[in-house]
């Protein structure tokens, strides 16, 4: 049951970043990439999202990726480069299927931003290269 909550919880947060907001006189959104690696090997695949932690004061729409077969993300914020700067809590979802040779799957609990245990600040003005490592 956690399994499919945690899901439901992801699918969520994807719908209300792909929905149109308005950005206008809000901060320009800074660059964010990294690789994120699993048990130390980079993770093949899936999708990760940063989503504004508003406990500590980040307001602004969500900033995701898609997960590259060599561990690397590049995010974005809808159509545009980049996330907005602050505190993210980090959800990140493996491919459904681990890499052909490994049994690796990363277990669901990344998939909620309240169980990840993840969290990243995002610094305006400069590229943030943000590599994560997951046990």
């Amino acid at each position: 049951m956690r399994s499919i909550l945690s899901q439901l919880v992801f699918v969520l947060l994807l719908a209300l970043l792909a929905a149109p907001g308005c950005r206008k006189g809000e901060q320009p959104l800074a660059p964010v990439h990294g690789t994120i690696y699993y048990k130390q090997q980079p993770l093949k695949g899936g999708t990760i999202v940063f989503v504004p932690d508003s406990d500590r004061g980040t307001r602004g729409p969500m900033a995701k990726a898609e997960i590259k077969p060599d561990g690397t993300y590049t995010l974005s914020t809808g159509p545009d480069s980049g996330c907005v700067p602050g505190w993210h809590r980090i959800t990140i979802k493996g491919s459904d299927q681990p890499a052909p040779g490994t049994t690796l799957a990363l277990p669901s609990h990344f998939c909620d931003p309240d169980t990840s245990g993840l969290s990243r600040e995002v610094k305006s003005g400069q590229d943030n290269s943000i590599d994560i490592y997951l046990n």
